[in-house]
């Protein structure tokens, strides 16, 4: 006989589907509406731990709050027998650090898309008043229809906050102001959105080390590598390069500042070709004979004499034949006359 499914509530949990830092992620049912969705319980050896159950509420409190296409949608959160739970859409598709590790490679205009959509994303979460803190290509979901989803807000905060967690997220993604413990507001989702461009164009991180401390130096003391790629424009090896600065006020100010300047780096691009305007190549086809061409014969007009209307049509020729013919009797007589 089959196990019963494990049940959070009334939500079935069918698969273990991802783990993070603080809980695990099942493809789950809602047994009510009866719709798939995303179940993340924080993990068992964190029950006890006041710090993490902060944290891990925290992000559904801050997602929660915001409505977006570009971020995951939460439905619900609670408890259920002392363990803390979150749902979520379920989304089918791949993360871009997946992505970026073994997938396709990505054209130009695609890296673009999945740039803008993230920007759109950004804005709204700041607009609301929430940071994210930890954008990541591992928190950065592009779904099946190309949609591209911001997930994890566990160590968000308030925009005016000055609460730092200590120093958490991925070493090779936060911002100097993180590292340093300083205060942070959105441009600091700016920062680690242009190190996820740099590492989108040239499938390598900008800042790179043998250990966690190692890289936060770099990220504090030294500037990337210019990208040099012919396939990227030098307004959009510009747009990055400002978008990882190292103070804030040098930065863009808005995420939706840098959206708009991905979409007019992305509007000076050539149009893909549509197959659907392509000529046809029918050297290869199998078409049937040329049917010979019949030439229609040319007809060259000439201009036409009038004849007066009353005429006789042969009269013209009897009259001069009269004429000659008494002219040589007139000749003739003449010339016996004289003998």
């Amino acid at each position: 006989m089959e196990a019963s499914p494990i049940r959070i509530g009334r939500y079935e949990l069918l698969e273990r589907a991802a783990e993070g830092s603080l809980g695990v992620l099942y493809r789950g049912r809602d047994t009510v509406l009866g719709r798939e969705v995303a179940v993340k319980v924080m993990a068992p050896g964190l029950l006890g731990d006041v710090a993490a159950h902060d944290r891990f509420f925290s992000e559904a409190r801050a997602a929660a709050r915001l409505q977006h296409v570009n971020i995951v949608t939460i439905f619900e959160f609670g408890e259920h027998e002392d363990t803390p739970y979150i749902v979520m859409e379920y989304l089918r598709g791949v993360s871009l650090a997946d992505c970026l590790r073994s997938g396709p490679a990505m054209s130009l205009r695609e890296k673009l898309d999945v740039a803008i959509q993230l920007c759109a994303g950004l804005e709204a979460a700041h607009t609301q008043g929430v940071v994210h803190r930890d954008v990541k290509p591992g928190n950065v979901w592009i779904c099946q229809d190309g949609t591209v989803k911001l997930l994890d807000f566990g160590i968000a905060t308030a925009a005016s906050s000055s609460e730092t967690f200590d120093v958490l997220g991925d070493p090779g993604y936060i911002s100097p102001e993180q590292v340093t413990g300083k205060e942070v507001d959105s441009r600091t989702d700016i920062f680690s959105l242009g190190v996820v461009l740099y590492e989108l164009m040239t499938r390598r991180r900008p800042f790179e080390g043998d250990s966690p401390t190692g890289i936060m130096l770099k990220i504090v003391n030294d500037n990337a590598d210019p990208i040099v790629d012919a396939e990227v424009p030098p307004t959009l090896t510009a747009a990055i390069a400002r978008a990882m600065e190292k103070t804030p006020a040098a930065r863009f100010g808005r995420a939706a500042d840098l959206g708009r300047e991905l979409k007019a780096i992305k509007s000076r691009m050539p149009m893909p070709v549509d197959p659907a305007t392509t000529p046809i190549d029918t050297t290869a086809m199998d078409l049937p004979p040329e049917t010979p061409r019949v030439e229609e014969p040319v007809v060259t007009s000439r201009p036409v004499k009038s004849t007066p209307r009353n005429a006789p049509a042969q009269s013209q020729p009897v009259l001069l034949g009269i004429g000659l013919a008494l002219v040589i009797l007139l000749i003739v007589v003449w010339y016996f006359s004289r003998g």
